[in-house]
């Protein structure tokens, strides 16, 4: 009577909790009834009785029961309030709740007759009929109880397991969720409890789930040792065949039966069955695998026409391919003979019967998820069981026929399924075993062609794909770019199996694609439409091709004996002038299209196909320089005839330069080439038009055509159109100022570049064999040449910003200085790219439009000490630091007194007036908040915080300046010949700089205590 009055409050409370109209103060006291429920010590039996379909509560009343169940094991188990009756107690209502007579359950001489009525009387509704929440629920309660009871306290849990699974369907299900729960908490989830009981739960398990056979072959002794003092039984019940056969043998059936008779049931148990596997694959001994015919049977189901099936069975499939056995042998006898038998076509004719649904169109994902998740049990196939670590001599009979299966897969039209199989590729090439399969070197063409489609893939997937896998087109981009760059990696990985053979193959395959330039060139010119076409994208691939390929061969080669090696670089010979010849027609063509996206595409392709020149001769220079007299020749026939842009000219001189400086020439050879390539530049460097234009600002401002553009506004005021393009024919002087840009820029650019190739740190190649005393005997003759004119433009670049030189501009011109970058380039109509976006590759215009034109909006205080800055750090410390200790004296005793007595002065001056006005950025948080608010172009600075802040930015500098000159005088990464040199170089500074200069700077230093007591030290 008392436990009715239980029931009835727990059922109205529960009412009261889940009814919207109930006033939340009822709701709160009926939830507080219900929680306190818990610590009764007998809330285990009132669970069972609310839990019991026979009392006929609701559905929400039952779940609530089964809760307080798990609530009492879960968390009042071990605390004393259970003693070993009660436990069992609540054991037996547990068992009771999924077959109530469990005393029956023992008997097994039970007919099948019996058996069948024993349905009747468990405490479950049947299969179709309860709610997956109870049933999930009820298996979970069995799982806490066998965790904490079973082997020891609980030996018939199997036995009951095994009636239940054999009594009926609703009972089949619930042992299945059981087991399929209880291997999870066990072997793949880290649960606490599971983990207190490891051993134990682990053992039961194996000797439960394997077959008296097996272990008996895996442990003929009975018993697995552990340790030295430790042995673990490993025996099972006599003639028990394992739940594994038990369950693959029922998995096998129950896809039979849906095949033939579309049972529902029948799918639903099969499905259930293979979830069930799959949690057992992780961990089972491979020779119950290899007795139950898992894999064989999974793949198999593979091709069931139930989705659900195909699935369920994919998961089995995806767990055994991915598991790392530790045994070789494993692999052998349990993964190869299944593939090699048949196992590998029927997972080919699985993904094709995929493909030919998925093309009717994608109305239900299912199939595109069953293709992906197969994609990637076949790509952990190969990276997991093909090239594992230790494989020195295990290749499946099949691996031709894998890696063609691979291939079709690289072909889907999917980007994220196609790119899943690129981490093979990347595996087994890099395998040391694996890539000397012959079955690679066969399908060497097949993959480097796959390479070069990917590489030109000009169109975005179908939307259906990319609806699916990715949220917005950034994530699309992001992964292209990722697995372009993949693809690369895989070219210079095939490249280096063969590395003759690739580049035949490559010369063969670009030679088509060029072939096809001129026709191409007129569709392109006959478009009358803004349009990229496929062609432009064809060619960006050969180059990027191209690129990786010549990457491929160089390590190759590298890594060869120099007989082998030699032997190579005359076969490369061969078809290196073929190559070039092709990229050479392709930089001389020419395009008439008047559209302005293809104009730009086919400049940016241009310019890759002349930087992977330079590429290639730093790379392979031994190779070219065979023949690099016709090279030579080809490249100033091509510069002669000015069919080809400034720009690509100097890549094309940096090619030569580059052949010559990482070859193996002689230096007398090297000498007589860079003479060739050098001397010409930097006769167009020192042209007496150079000079005059160089003069003074003046004439630098007249010949760039600031003058002439001046003059075109004033005589257009009244009709000024910012938005209008200048018309050449009615102004020439603007168009040969445009011209005289260009001459001085390009030979300006082209020894910039011939500067930084000859570094000794360049990123495409190991450092050169040329020391640094021969790049500075190649390049002593030319400096006096170069260096006045280079000094003269930057002092007229300089004088540009000048406060009268801009105030003789119009107004409209000084409107335009005001304007940011992102406006200009709006009224341009060209693309906007912020400072990070952009490449580090700088040409020397950039460098000179960051350093000395910086921020057109600032006025010339703020103009004057950035460019004070930018000559201490790029011009006065570089000299300083290097200058020789012969020279110091002869160098700098007229130039730093000028200069640090000129620094000094204004920096005391400013200081000054910045102390009377009042500090802004008084702390390092300040100067942290104004950095990120410079950052944003959004915000607007103060001209006040500007000010301060380019002051203590030139304060800085001329502190670095000193510390290097006084505080450190080993300056890291400094090229000296020796330490000897060094140290004589920076002692004869000190002896300068003490004698010279610091008494002329006394204010500054005696403000610096770090350098006052250096010099201290100095005169000690």
């Amino acid at each position: 009577m008392q436990n009715e009055q239980v029931f009835s409050k727990i059922i109205e409370a529960l009412r009261l909790i889940y009814d919207p109209l109930v006033p939340n103060d009822a709701r709160q006291a009926a939830q507080k009834y219900c929680d306190d429920i818990k610590f009764d010590p007998l809330s285990p039996l009132y669970g069972h009785a609310l839990a019991h379909k026979d009392n006929c509560h609701p559905d929400v009343a039952r779940h609530f029961g089964l809760g307080l169940i798990e609530d009492a094991i879960r968390f009042r188990w071990n605390d004393g309030t259970y003693g070993p009756s009660e436990k069992k107690k609540i054991r037996l209502a547990v068992v009771d709740l999924v077959f109530r007579v469990v005393c029956l359950l023992r008997l097994s001489q039970l007919n099948r007759f019996l058996r069948l009525r024993l349905i009747d009387i468990r405490g479950t509704n049947d299969i179709m009929e309860e709610k997956g929440f109870i049933k999930a629920k009820l298996a979970t309660i069995f799982v806490e109880v066998a965790k904490r009871e079973w082997p020891g306290r609980w030996e018939d849990m199997d036995h009951i397991l095994q009636e239940l699974y054999t009594s009926g369907q609703t009972t089949q299900e619930l042992s299945l969720m059981i087991y399929r729960s209880l291997a999870e908490d066990i072997f793949i989830y880290e649960d606490a409890i599971a983990e207190l009981r490891k051993k134990d739960l682990q053992t039961a398990m194996i000797c439960s789930v394997s077959s008296a056979w097996v272990l008996e072959e895996q442990y003929p002794e009975g018993a697995k040792i552990e340790g030295p003092n430790e042995l673990i039984l490993m025996r099972g019940d006599a003639g028990n065949v394992g739940w594994l056969i038990r369950w693959t043998t029922s998995a096998e059936r129950y896809a039979t039966d849906w095949q033939q008779q579309q049972d529902v049931l029948a799918e639903r148990l099969a499905v259930a069955t293979l979830h069930t596997l799959a949690a057992q694959c992780e961990w089972i001994l491979p020779k119950a695998i290899l007795d139950a015919k898992l894999i064989l049977i999974s793949c198999q189901l593979l091709l069931s026409n139930s989705s659900e099936i195909r699935m369920a069975a994919l998961e089995c499939v995806l767990v055994l391919f991915s598991r790392n056995f530790p045994q070789i042998e494993d692999r052998s006898t349990v993964i190869w003979p299944v593939l090699d038998e048949g196992g590998l076509d029927i997972i080919f004719m699985a993904y094709s019967r995929a493909q030919s649904k998925a093309g009717q169109g994608i109305e239900d994902e299912s199939e595109y998820n069953f293709t992906k998740r197969l994609v990637q049990a076949v790509v952990n196939l190969g990276v997991i069981q093909i090239c594992f670590k230790k494989n020195i001599s295990l290749i499946p009979k099949q691996f031709k026929k894998y890696l063609e299966f691979i291939c079709v897969i690289g072909q889907h039209p999917s980007m994220l399924v196609s790119a899943m199989t690129l981490e093979f590729w990347i595996t087994a090439l890099k395998h040391e075993y694996v890539k000397t399969n012959a079955a690679i070197a066969e399908m060497l063409p097949v993959v480097l062609e796959l390479c070069v489609q990917k590489l030109a893939q000009d169109t975005l997937p179908t939307q259906e794909y990319t609806t699916i896998d990715f949220d917005s087109l950034g994530e699309i981009r992001i992964f292209a770019a990722n697995a372009r760059a993949r693809v690369s990696e895989i070219t210079k990985l095939l490249v280096q199996i063969k590395p003759v053979e690739c580049f035949a193959w490559m010369d063969s395959r670009v030679r088509n694609e060029f072939e096809a330039i001129p026709s191409q060139m007129d569709l392109l010119d006959a478009s009358k439409t803004p349009i990229i076409n496929s062609f432009m994208v064809t060619l960006d691939a050969a180059f990027t091709f191209l690129e990786s390929v010549i990457i491929g061969i160089t390590i190759a080669i590298k890594g060869m004996d120099l007989s082998i090696s030699q032997l190579q670089n005359q076969q490369l010979v061969a078809h290196m002038d073929n190559l070039l010849n092709l990229v050479f027609n392709f930089l001389t063509s020419r395009s008439d299209t008047n559209i302005k996206a293809d104009i730009h595409a086919h400049v940016e392709i241009r310019s890759k196909a002349s930087t992977t020149l330079v590429k290639l001769g730093c790379t392979m220079p031994d190779v070219l320089l065979t023949i690099y007299t016709d090279i030579s020749s080809s490249i100033n026939n091509m510069m002669a005839s000015n069919s080809v842009p400034l720009k690509d000219k100097t890549h094309m001189l940096e090619f030569l330069l580059a052949i010559c400086h990482y070859s193996k020439a002689t230096p007398k050879e090297k000498i007589a080439i860079f003479n060739s390539i050098v001397e010409p530049v930097v006769t167009e460097w020192n042209l007496p038009q150079t000079a005059a234009i160089l003069r003074s600002t003046v004439t630098f401002i007249d010949a760039v055509g600031i003058t002439a553009l001046s003059n075109y506004v004033k005589s257009q005021r009244v009709a000024l159109d910012v938005n209008s393009a200048i018309d050449v024919e009615l102004f020439p002087e603007i168009d040969q100022c445009r011209l005289s840009r260009q001459t001085i820029l390009w030979a300006a650019t082209t020894l910039f570049t011939f500067l930084k190739r000859l570094s000794d740190r360049s990123v495409e190649s190991d450092k050169p064999e040329a020391l640094t005393g021969t790049t500075e005997t190649l390049w002593q003759p030319y400096l006096p040449k170069i260096l006045p004119h280079v000094l003269a433009l930057i002092r007229c670049i300089h004088g540009l910003w000048a406060g009268q030189a801009v105030t003789i501009l119009p107004e409209e011109l000084r409107s335009i200085l005001e304007m940011s970058d992102a406006e200009k380039a709006q009224i341009l109509g060209i693309q906007y790219s912020s400072l990070s976006d952009r490449t580090a590759q700088r040409s020397f215009t950039d460098q000179l439009s960051d350093n000395w034109l910086s921020d057109s909006a600032w006025r010339s205080f703020l103009l004057d000490f950035w460019c004070d800055r930018i000559h201490i750090r790029s011009a006065i410390r570089p000299l300083v630091v290097n200058c020789p200790p012969e020279f110091i004296h002869q160098s700098l005793a007229q130039l730093l007194p000028l200069v640090l007595g000129y620094i000094d002065e204004k920096l005391v001056q400013q200081w000054k007036s910045l102390l009377e006005k009042g500090v802004h950025l008084s702390t390092p948080e300040d100067v942290i908040a104004m950095e990120n608010e410079l950052s944003s172009p959004e915000d607007n600075i103060s001209e006040e915080i500007l000010e301060e802040k380019v002051l203590r930015d030139l304060t800085r500098t001329y502190a670095d300046l000193l510390s290097r000159i006084f505080v450190s005088p080993e300056v890291k990464g400094e090229e000296t010949s020796s330490p000897k040199a060094k140290k004589t170089r920076s002692q004869a500074l000190h002896e300068f700089m003490l004698n010279t200069m610091v008494r002329e700077n006394y204010y500054y230093i005696y403000n610096h205590c770090s350098l006052l007591r250096r010099l201290l030290i100095l005169r000690l």
